[in-house]
């Protein structure tokens, strides 16, 4: 049993089908139901009943959802307490990433972080496509990839927009790469509550 696995079925149960959960996650919808498939039998227990339209909780793995969902914020809890202890002071962050996302998205988010944290010395790793992001990450030549979807079922996502997210090793993020993370889906939260502004005429801007 990894944290992988029981992302996945928090997923799964939040989304109804597989299909959905792992458009969600930015991961293959086969990888994700062979990981759920391997969790099952390595318990030796049904978590969800299939059927056409989707799957279904099982009474037992409501149970298993009900503790996996505790198992995964604490897990996230005790992320926040090393990421406050560090704080990023001093460190090096490397973000891999595609020359397609690079202007829309490493060009917004690095100058913004570079301000809230000016300590980080951030450089990014320029990649031909997703498979060399994943591959830098692999190797330790980056500690964050920003990547299209899907991401590789091995490293853990989190989407950003529909076509792209940030993806790292599971349990290999340093303090200031998840300061980043939290730094962007803020920016991500912000850019969508903003309003919409009327430019006179009554047309949107």
């Amino acid at each position: 049993m990894n944290l992988r696995q029981l992302r996945y079925v928090v997923a799964t149960a939040d989304h109804g089908t597989m299909t959905s959960a792992a458009q969600a996650l930015y991961v293959a919808q086969p990888a994700l139901s062979r990981a759920v498939r391997e969790l099952e039998r390595e318990l030796g227990i049904e978590l969800f009943a299939r059927s056409g339209r989707g799957v279904v909780l099982t009474p037992v793995g409501e149970q298993v959802v009900r503790r996996a969902r505790a198992a995964l914020e604490a897990v996230d809890a005790i992320e926040a307490l090393s990421a406050a202890r560090g704080h990023g002071q001093g460190a090096d962050l490397r973000i891999a990433t595609t020359a397609a996302l690079e202007p829309e998205l490493i060009g917004r988010l690095v100058p913004l972080f570079a301000r809230a944290q000016p300590a980080v010395r951030i450089r990014v790793v320029r990649c031909a496509d997703r498979v060399a992001v994943a591959a830098a990450l692999r190797a330790g030549r980056a500690d964050l990839g920003l990547a299209e979807p899907p991401a590789p079922a091995d490293l853990a996502v989190h989407p950003l927009t529909p076509r792209a997210g940030l993806v790292h090793p599971h349990r290999r993020t340093p303090p200031a790469g998840r300061d980043f993370l939290a730094f962007a889906k803020e920016c991500l939260r912000e850019s969508v509550r903003e309003p919409v502004r009327e430019a006179p005429g009554g047309r949107n801007r």
